[in-house]
């Protein structure tokens, strides 16, 4: 955090320098429950150690409204009525006076706060800690949910830790003060931890240093702080699941606590059994530690987490985000839980998705919309378990398409597509009988998933395109009986043969083909046969990489295989998949590369004839579909599927490089063997590159997709490099 503290070498007061999330928002609605949220944070904390910064919040999100300007000028003079030397308050007026062009009352507020700014009194020294603690906590009190970006939590600690290194300089500085203050860099350093993963000793060891000087005091004031640690204990030791060695640097009680953190929970539910705070983190809590119990039977921990639930939303019914996002996660834990009646579950469901509804009015995360649509899509199909998918199992079609509606709204509010988001998507259309568009988005989900999870995503996705093609392709004997259209038959089929090959070339222990076989016999052994069946008619059938898949696959089907074709010799292409994906592969940032174009093509793709397999299954698919109407379908150039019949290759590459907005070189070992000679050495080609190159240097783009050594001639072009599991861009 040492890169932030620059920051912080010239104090700079006011909450308009700040950044705040709050000055992006508009929507007067919004900005009410802000309004709400802060008054109510200021009424349940029971000492006056923040309550004239969230004052000041408040006085920030009036001033938002052009006829409550006046109002929110009002609440900041009332501050410093009674703390006349407020340097938050003192900057705020100031800013808000030359907002409404009154240059001369501004100046009045910015001498007396630039006066106490090189003052060095030691009242003044003590107001420019505050001011940096205040700020500090202005970070925190914006973000109560924790979902923050972790650079926002590292300038929040800095702004505390350095406030509170000057306010303790001070030889009469308030130890009870002091420490309610560490109180807040402990909660700063929670959610930083959160966001990056690393051990959380350091909060910890701030927790139980409020705890152990407040527990001297007989004062109620005091356990708001001191139930508030507890809980946070107990939370960050479930969720971190820390390690023995982690705990032994604690003695004592604190040791037996970290050790037994429920035990935490309990303790701050006695000390303030009417704090929701408490009552919700204790609930998720107690949702976690279920988790991660082997077969668990025992719901008990489940009831009293609907129970806090229930009681937290009695208190505050209002403003209350996390009771209900905890009641959401409570949902999906205690519906997957074998020891709850279908009628119980029943009516939690419903419950959830109209907490769901509550929370999209207000504030709502990424994860919960996903969450929801989860919800949405068991109520579909209830009572039916959750891997019964499909048309014939949907009882209710309405609540697919709400929870469509909340994965549109996640990908609002994360900005970016995930895992969960696409493959929630693939599951709702697929149940919509969009199956063509239910596989795409899966096939996404594919792609977005970390490489360390690579492996069963894959496992996923190809047993339940194989269970898509098997329920649109039943007899008539069967209980349920509806039909995919052909030419989706033959889109499923394709798809599971590239992912057997794919599985097969991915394993290093060489079992998926007998585990995925295995289970596809299971749920249908004639259907696996028209695998075996499309894969002798396709333009596959003379790869070696494919065949050697096939009669992997054909060993475990030996007791059925009298009606398999022989295969036929055909005279093997140079454009034959040789491998559907080398390696995992983030998708291209398609809004940061491709920016509106005149051109005719948005890109023209120089690649080797032999990477046309993951072009086609993996890079086209990505580019040229949009998934969503927020996203841009591009249109790329490529050879063979574009090239204008009876012009030379050459004339129809020179071509397309005119056309096209980017020129995308796809770098591997084959382009070296295969093209870069072409690209190189033909001087009609290489001069228009150069000339792209030389009027945007990103007009040229080298695109790496296995390692190799890159010639000295490409190495001044820009490089994206997908080698890594990251996008890397650089210049080498």
């Amino acid at each position: 955090m040492d890169n932030q503290r620059g920051q912080l070498d010239r104090l700079n007061p006011g909450l308009f320098n700040l950044g705040l999330n709050i000055s992006s928002i508009s929507d007067k609605e919004q900005l009410q429950d802000v309004h709400l949220y802060l008054s109510t944070t200021r009424k349940e904390d029971p000492t006056p150690t923040v309550h004239n910064i969230l004052e000041c919040m408040i006085a920030y999100v009036e001033n938002k409204r052009p006829l409550l300007k006046r109002k929110a000028l009002k609440r900041l003079e009332s501050i410093l009525n009674d703390h006349p030397h407020h340097l938050n308050a003192l900057a705020d007026i100031e800013t808000i006076y030359r907002q409404m062009q009154m240059d001369l009352h501004a100046e009045i507020y910015n001498t007396r706060k630039n006066e106490i700014l090189k003052s060095n009194d030691p009242e003044h020294i003590r107001q420019k800690a505050i001011c940096l603690l205040e700020q500090g906590y202005c970070i925190l009190a914006e973000d109560a949910d924790g979902y923050g970006e972790a650079s926002k939590y590292c300038i929040a600690i800095d702004y505390l830790e350095y406030g509170l290194s000057m306010f303790k300089s001070k030889h009469d500085s308030d130890p009870t003060e002091c420490i309610i203050w560490k109180y807040y860099v402990a909660l700063a350093y929670m959610r930083y931890d959160r966001r990056i993963r690393v051990e959380s000793t350091t909060c910890l060891s701030y927790f139980f240093e409020v705890i152990k000087y407040l527990e001297n005091f007989d004062d109620e004031d005091k356990n708001f702080y001191i139930a508030r640690s507890y809980i946070y204990i107990g939370w960050i030791s479930i969720r971190d699941s820390l390690e023995a060695n982690s705990i032994s640097s604690y003695s004592g009680d604190f040791q037996n606590i970290l050790q037994h953190p429920l035990e935490a929970c309990e303790r701050a539910y006695r000390k303030r059994p009417s704090d929701t705070v408490v009552l919700n983190r204790y609930a998720r809590c107690l949702i976690k530690h279920f988790r991660r119990i082997e077969n668990p039977k025992d719901t008990k921990g489940l009831h009293l987490a609907k129970s806090l639930l229930e009681k937290s939303l009695t208190i505050s019914p209002e403003s209350n985000w996390g009771a209900y996002t905890t009641r959401i996660d409570l949902c999906q834990t205690w519906t997957k839980s074998p020891n709850i009646d279908d009628d119980e579950t029943e009516d939690f469901l419903l419950r959830a998705v109209d907490d769901g509804r509550k929370c999209a009015e207000t504030k709502i995360s990424e994860k919960d919309c996903v969450d929801i649509a989860d919800i949405c899509h068991r109520l579909a199909r209830f009572p039916n378990k959750p891997h019964l998918q499909g048309e014939g199992y949907v009882h209710q079609e309405e609540y697919l398409y709400e929870a469509l509606s909340f994965l549109h709204l996640g990908r609002i509010h994360g900005g970016k597509m995930n895992y969960f988001n696409s493959f929630q998507m693939g599951r709702c259309l697929s149940d919509l009988k969009e199956y063509r568009a239910g596989a795409e988005w899966t096939k996404r989900a594919l792609y977005l998933s970390r490489p360390d999870k690579l492996w069963s995503s894959l496992q996923n996705l190809c047993w339940y395109l194989y269970s898509l093609y098997c329920r649109g392709n039943k007899t008539k004997t069967d209980e349920m009986e509806f039909e995919i259209e052909e030419a989706d038959q033959e889109y499923l089929l394709e798809e599971i043969l590239v992912l057997m090959v794919y599985g097969s070339s991915f394993s290093t222990e060489q079992t998926f083909i007998e585990r995925m076989t295995k289970s596809m016999l299971k749920l249908r052994n004639d259907q696996l046969l028209s695998v075996v069946a499309f894969f002798n008619k396709s333009q596959y059938r003379t790869d070696p990489l494919y065949l050697d898949t096939m009669q992997e696959i054909k060993t475990f089907l030996s007791p059925i295989q009298s009606g398999f074709e022989e295969k036929t010799a055909v005279v093997p292409r140079d454009d034959i998949l040789n491998e559907p994906f080398a390696s995992y592969y983030p998708l291209l940032p398609k809004e940061e590369l491709f920016y509106h174009s005149e051109k005719t093509y948005d890109f023209f793709l120089f690649n080797s004839c032999k990477d046309s397999g993951w072009i086609t299954a993996h890079l086209l698919r990505q580019l040229e579909q949009s998934f969503d109407e927020n996203e841009k379908a591009l249109r790329g150039c490529v050879d063979r599927r574009d090239f204008q019949k009876g012009k030379s290759v050459i004339d129809n590459i020179c071509n397309g490089i005119s056309k096209s907005r980017h020129t995308l070189v796809i770098f591997s070992p084959t382009f070296l063997e295969h093209r870069l000679n072409q690209l190189q050495c033909n001087s009609r080609i290489r001069e228009l590159v150069e000339h792209k190159q030389a009027d945007d240097e990103t007009a040229v783009i080298l695109v790496v997709i296995e390692k190799c050594t890159i010639p000295e001639s490409l190495k001044q072009l820009q490089c994206i490099d997908l080698t890594e599991n990251t996008i890397c861009y650089r210049k080498y």
